[in-house]
């Protein structure tokens, strides 16, 4: 059961134990100390869950610091967390407009397994809703092996006169990130050691853009 708004606390650690034993869902984007007032009154943590609101309006919703600044807030209690990705095939959900809906207002124009890739690597949720309907098949299949993914993967269109020694660099090789991470690009460097006899010609030499990969 969900409660969007909530009470003084007090009631939502009763409700948590419930004879019923239904799972309280408790509203995570306010950024208030309300989640620390509840944990003051002993619930029932195996109860108690955390979700996000989703956002329908074009840029209403939350900023990614905000985001993280909720989230952290339940991840201290090691409450269960939820948020809302968008399906880019649905067109309606419970508002009239159809700008999409999600929590992250970064996520509003992306694929949906691209959403699910970045809540999973924040670290910060452990369930993930479509919040508006209805996905294709596609998505839900993209969505699934996105969320069960043993690594991220990275989705690459490569030019036309990539080079065969290029190819096996992008596609037949584990890439590792390095630590001294960089506010611009992923940097893969342990390629340089396993190809340093392979010959990388300068080609296609074009001004690099946001989202290119560059050998």
């Amino acid at each position: 059961m969900r409660l969007d708004l909530g009470f003084t606390g007090a009631e939502e650690a009763q409700m948590t134990r419930n004879p019923y034993r239904l799972k309280i869902e408790i509203n995570m984007s306010g950024g208030t100390n309300y989640v620390d007032n509840i944990m003051s009154y002993s619930p029932d943590t195996d109860h108690l869950l955390g979700s996000h609101n989703f956002y329908p309006h074009r840029y209403t919703g939350l900023g990614y610091q905000h985001f993280v600044y909720c989230c952290e807030k339940f991840r201290r209690y090691n409450l269960n967390t939820m948020a809302f990705v968008n399906s880019q095939t649905a067109t309606f959900g419970p508002w009239p407009t159809q700008d999409g809906l999600c929590t992250l207002e970064d996520h509003r124009e992306l694929a949906i397994d691209t959403q699910v890739k970045h809540l999973r690597l924040t670290g910060l949720i452990d369930d993930i809703t479509i919040a508006n309907a209805y996905a294709s098949e596609a998505e839900l299949q993209a969505m699934s092996e996105s969320f069960h993914a043993l690594y991220p993967i990275l989705h690459v269109d490569v030019v036309e006169d990539i080079t065969e020694d290029e190819r096996l660099c992008l596609f037949n090789h584990l890439h590792s990130y390095r630590g001294d991470a960089s506010e611009y690009l992923l940097r893969s460097t342990l390629t340089r050691v396993y190809y340093k006899n392979q010959p990388f010609p300068a080609h296609n030499t074009q001004n690099i853009k946001r989202g290119v990969c560059v050998n």
